[in-house]
């Protein structure tokens, strides 16, 4: 076992609303969340960066939102969700790419922790990667640590799953049977998601397979967030009487970023607004019955969330689940509220549900004990392997003819979940339209090595020259062994607008034969 105890061993969650980093200290043999709120008492921190052209400073995190809306200011957020997208910005006049930008936060966070002590060297790096992150934005991500000048200590960018797990493992595995049944249930910023996963251990290493996962764009803390935004408007209205003009939208994400806690916090207690964004100020006492209208459609959302993921796992009844499922853990920022927690409690009754005591940053905590197994540093515990039979092995995509080169073009990426969103692909075909165009869907393995997967034939296409023809193309998942591509005439430049050619196609690909073999 390696000695790192006078170095930093990090874990780090970029999230798109709010990050957090933990350090694993070696001397007392676990993971610590580090407190990046300056004062604020929050374990994470904004992912907002604000430049101020007064003093060509950055200003990262809590500060940054607290400070929003003084003078000569930029504020630059969405910088996760903005990765892979080729989108810049120009914060002082130079244009930024996303993971420069990204570059200056992590700068920002590690910052805080070298506080902790000047001296100290970091000893390695493991970075949380979103589940829904593709090659590219897994680029972009490393491309943002070496733009902070520490690409050399990132030792891997690691699945959210496999910390959270990893996590869960750490504290457990001596005392876990050789063989277990787990859930975990998500709550964080862009969805819910939940997965059940059967793991068995061998020695040091901990083996799981996901056996089923559910997901709900619609239910994920920022919805609850912006109906919240939206709750606060209205009673704004109702303290003024509705004769102030409608605050501006970045007045109302200020407000409720500072108040939304006392919404949730404070569940069935009544509360007191103070709307300090106008002249003259106005207040509004909201109700206790006023919280509990806001809050029970949403534990009912939960509810519904969790039975639906356990029926996907097969459990022919709640009763079932609760006889086979050993422990529930619940992580992600929305376990933050009361409420969330209770509605798990209640449905789960007597049943071993953990939440850790900073739900935001489990997975953090589980990066840094997944930095320092791979340094050596934990005894008796090396890693996580997670087999998932609703992630593909195999890029799948068409191939673009650029210059005199034919470049592969993925549609939906290897490791990516059946059930994530996509963006289109744009195309110019090379062929005149005059007659049906066949075009070949290929697959591409993780060596690299492309292959013929299907033939479409397209229909019907407005009748043109070649290389005039550009269509967007849109792939998605409808089960682990059904993709729908949808193909739709763009336009080209001002003589050819855009026609009403639209066409469908569902491919059934046999998962015992095609790569890629979603039963992995």
């Amino acid at each position: 076992m390696k000695n790192f105890d006078a170095d930093f061993i990090l874990g780090i969650d970029l999230g798109n609303d709010t990050s957090s980093i933990s350090c694993f200290n070696a001397r007392a043999g676990k993971p610590e969340a580090v407190d990046l709120s300056g004062g604020y008492g929050k374990p994470s921190a904004p992912t907002v960066l604000q430049y101020l052209r007064e003093t060509s400073e950055w200003v990262f995190g809590e500060y940054a939102v607290q400070n929003e809306g003084a003078d000569n200011e930029v504020l630059i957020s969405d910088i996760i969700r903005n990765l892979e997208n080729g989108e810049r910005a120009a914060p002082y006049g130079e244009s930024l790419g996303y993971a420069e930008i990204l570059g200056v936060y992590i700068r920002e966070l590690v910052k805080n922790v070298k506080t902790l002590n000047p001296n100290a060297a970091i000893a390695g790096i493991a970075a949380v990667a979103p589940s829904w992150a593709g090659e590219r934005a897994k680029s972009d991500l490393r491309a943002a640590f070496k733009e902070a000048g520490l690409g050399d200590k990132l030792i891997g960018l690691v699945s959210d799953r496999q910390c959270i797990l990893g996590r869960y493992y750490f504290d457990n595995y001596q005392k876990k049977a050789a063989r277990s049944k787990i859930m975990t249930i998500d709550f964080g910023s862009r969805e819910a998601r939940a997965g059940v996963y059967e793991a068995s251990i061998t020695g040091a290493v901990v083996n799981i397979n996901c056996t089923a996962s559910h997901f709900d764009v619609n239910i994920g803390a920022r919805a609850i967030n912006d109906a919240a935004r939206e709750l606060f408007e209205k009673f704004y209205h109702l303290a003024d009487g509705g004769t102030s003009a409608r605050p501006t939208r970045q007045a109302l994400d200020s407000f409720a970023y500072k108040h939304r806690d006392l919404l949730f916090q404070r569940a069935l207690k009544p509360i007191r607004l103070y709307f300090n964004f106008t002249y003259p100020p106005t207040q509004y006492n909201m109700s206790a019955r006023d919280i509990k209208d806001f809050v029970t459609p949403f534990e009912v959302q939960l509810t519904d969330f969790i039975e639906t993921a356990l029926k996907k796992a097969g459990f022919g009844s709640k009763e079932a689940a609760l006889r086979e499922i050993d422990d529930v853990i619940c992580v992600g920022g929305g376990f933050e509220m009361d409420w969330a927690k209770k509605t798990a409690r209640d449905f789960f009754g007597e049943k071993r549900v953990l939440f850790y005591k900073n739900a935001k940053v489990a997975a953090a905590e589980g990066a840094s004990v997944v930095a320092a197994a791979r340094l050596g540093t934990i005894e008796n515990f090396k890693e996580i392997i997670i087999r998932d039979k609703n992630q593909l092995r195999a890029d799948i995509g068409l191939k673009v003819r650029c210059l005199k080169n034919e470049l592969f073009t993925p549609l939906a990426e290897r490791n990516s979940f059946w059930w994530q969103e996509r963006p289109p692909k744009y195309v110019i075909l090379d062929e005149k339209t005059d007659a049906p165009v066949t075009i070949t869907l290929w697959k591409r393995d993780a060596a690299g090595d492309v292959s013929r997967l299907k033939e479409i034939t397209l229909q019907n296409l407005p009748k043109r020259p070649r290389g005039v023809t550009k269509l967007k193309i849109a792939a998605r998942f409808d089960a682990r062994d059904s993709m729908t591509l949808l193909a739709e005439d763009c336009g080209f430049g001002e003589l050819f607008p855009k026609g009403s050619y639209s066409q469908r196609f569902t491919l059934n690909l046999d998962v015992n034969r095609d790569a890629p073999d979603l039963n992995a």
